[in-house]
């Protein structure tokens, strides 16, 4: 693909350097916030927007209200209500999977939209970076081509491999910033990626406002949860994730931002899934912290594209930002291969599949040819085959690009280097160790006895108690908090102890309150009204040990048993056994400090 340099200069617009987007071209924004949309949306033509999400159309929506925004809710009558409506240039604007509609509108109001419309696909990365897990982002793709006029732009384009760019004669325009258009980032790569966001939480000033990018919503309810933050927390989510959050109790949960007198309205701390990483605008009217979370072993979904995801994410925030921190850890056991590797083996599958397909298309036999249709569509490569058994070039460009992905989070320092090669960011770095990985906390939830969660719970709190790490201790109080007996076995009996005990929960359990019972007895309270209540030097007989014992105790609120009562006098006195007109009892000989 041949590619045009534009040059843009510190402060101005993409309309400062261009009067349209041009047809059959990828824009290359490379900044993002030039006014890219903007500019489409005020060109005089007729236009169809294709935008990755619908937050990035309603919010359009409040600044062009001559617009039509088109998602779930918006019927095909008021697309063609629209489209014959007295608006002298069309701007419609919609989510992939609402493109259909706007095809039946336009047939319906005798439009030939291939003709008389300009098609931009905005953050078009998308296609390639989301297409895995939601087939329907590439749905306008195959009306895409059939566009007279037509355009992708993103400031972080993922070049597509797809032969049909090639044959339409597609060019790139680069916009190229004469100024130094880089962003500082601090990355924080740690073996425990909570801890560090909760020490770094607690470092900021209160009155800096947080922005957190972390793409699992089981996630995000439990770093709230357990943060202690969910009073002033908000979560923007899809619709689906906002139900389940809801469900769970969480009620400051949205799928859109809310904007009053053109700036969103956010709480101290707001918690956004990859819903929000492009084309949202989120304007304020201060700068914000901005924090982006990955955590490869509870969900290593949560893996950020420094050269596409970091860049959007830091181009949200319309009016800058206070602090931009990737907090992350790393797999030395994740698996990826190269670029050569990927091609061999994807090229070896597709040979293999298109035998499967030739024996499918050559037999006549029915029950061999209902084998065979079974056979391509169960096996695994299916999924980078079209319906009509073509090869799906976003489907392996993803495959490509999460191969690439995770090379970045296997060793050390690797997605420093990944940062700084995308030449967008100013890369301060520093690695920070727990005493307690992430690993080791994956381990808990695995599906084994809870004798041995609460081993394993022991283990790390010995790891704990000895490190110096102030953040250490803090998660020293998450394990207490959630393992509620091993940390109070740990305070109470000691490792020797609790070793000698073992870790079933009953053992634990009865061994702490045998360690309570006995630490009441001896308490100063106890000791003193024991002294008092019994003399030195003078025989008492069991009944009256167990009496007085007894009375003792119920004030103190100390759990005793009637049996054996009163050779708990042994506690606080030195004695003799003895009896006395054949009654059993003990002479008290001294007094014993108890502590």
């Amino acid at each position: 693909m041949t590619e045009k340099e534009i040059k843009l200069n510190n402060g101005q617009r993409l309309s400062d350097v261009m009067d349209e987007i041009q047809p059959n071209t990828i824009l290359y924004k490379t900044v993002c916030g030039i006014g890219a949309t903007t500019l489409e949306l005020e060109t005089e033509r007729n236009s169809i927007i294709i935008e990755p999400n619908v937050p990035v159309i309603k919010g359009k929506e409040q600044k062009y209200p001559s617009m039509l925004g088109v998602y779930e809710g918006v019927s095909t009558q008021d697309i063609e209500d629209y489209i014959k409506g007295g608006e002298e240039h069309k701007k419609i604007m919609t989510t992939p999977e609402s493109f259909p509609k706007i095809k039946r509108a336009m047939i319906n109001a005798e439009t030939n939209m291939y003709q008389t419309y300009f098609l931009l696909y905005d953050e078009c990365d998308r296609l390639i970076s989301d297409v895995n897990y939601r087939s329907t982002v590439t749905l306008p793709t195959k009306d895409f081509f059939k566009f007279r006029s037509k355009a992708m732009v993103s400031a972080t384009p993922i070049l597509p491999s797809d032969p049909r760019f090639a044959d339409s004669g597609f060019e790139m325009d680069r916009i190229v910033p004469t100024y130094d258009f880089r962003q500082d980032i601090e990355i924080i790569q740690t073996n425990n990626v909570k801890t560090v966001f909760r020490t770094t939480l607690k470092g900021l000033d209160d009155a800096d406002m947080v922005c957190v990018f972390y793409n699992s919503t089981a996630g995000i309810e439990n770093i709230i949860t357990n943060t202690g933050i969910r009073d002033d927390s908000y979560v923007y989510c899809s619709t689906e994730s906002m139900e389940k959050l809801k469900s769970h109790g969480f009620e400051n949960v949205s799928d859109t931002l809310t904007v009053t007198d053109g700036y969103a309205r956010l709480e101290k701390y707001n918690f956004f899934t990859s819903r929000f990483y492009s084309a949202v605008d989120i304007e304020l009217e201060y700068k914000p912290v901005v924090i982006l979370l990955t955590e490869l072993y509870s969900a290593p979904h949560t893996m950020i594209d420094p050269e596409t995801e970091a860049i959007q994410i830091a181009g949200r925030f319309r009016n800058g930002y206070k602090r931009l921190v990737h907090i992350t850890n790393y797999d030395k056991n994740l698996e990826y291969m190269t670029k050569e590797e990927m091609e061999k083996y994807l090229d070896s599958q597709y040979d293999a599949f298109m035998k499967i397909h030739g024996l499918y298309m050559e037999t006549g036999d029915e029950g061999a040819t209902d084998l065979y249709r079974q056979a391509l569509k169960t096996v695994d490569y299916s999924r980078f085959m079209t319906p009509e058994y073509l090869r799906d070039f976003f489907m392996l460009d993803n495959a490509f690009r999460e191969e690439l992905i995770k090379s970045h989070y296997q060793k050390r320092y690797d997605i420093k280097g990944a940062y700084e090669s995308t030449q967008a960011f100013r890369v301060s770095y520093r690695y920070v160790k727990a005493g307690v990985s992430d690993n080791d906390m994956s381990q808990l939830d695995r599906p084994v006895s809870k004798e041995a969660i609460n081993r394993l719970v022991f283990k790390y709190i010995q790891k704990l108690v000895r490190s110096r790490q102030r953040f250490d201790k803090e998660l020293l109080k998450e394990i207490g908090d959630s393992y509620h007996l091993v940390m109070e076995a740990y305070d109470l009996l000691g490792e020797k102890k609790i070793l000698e005990t073992g870790f079933k929960d009953s053992d634990l359990r009865a061994a702490v309150e045998a360690k309570k019972t006995s630490n009441l007895e001896r308490s100063r309270g106890v000791v003193t009204a024991v002294h008092n209540a019994f003399n030195e030097g003078q025989w008492y007989s069991i009944a009256d040990i167990n009496a007085k014992l007894a009375q003792i105790y119920r004030t103190f609120n100390i759990p005793y048993s009637r049996r054996g009562m009163s050779g708990k006098i042994c506690i606080y006195y030195e004695t003799e056994r003895r009896e006395h007109n054949r009654r059993k009892g003990y002479l008290l000989k001294s007094r014993l400090t108890t502590t």
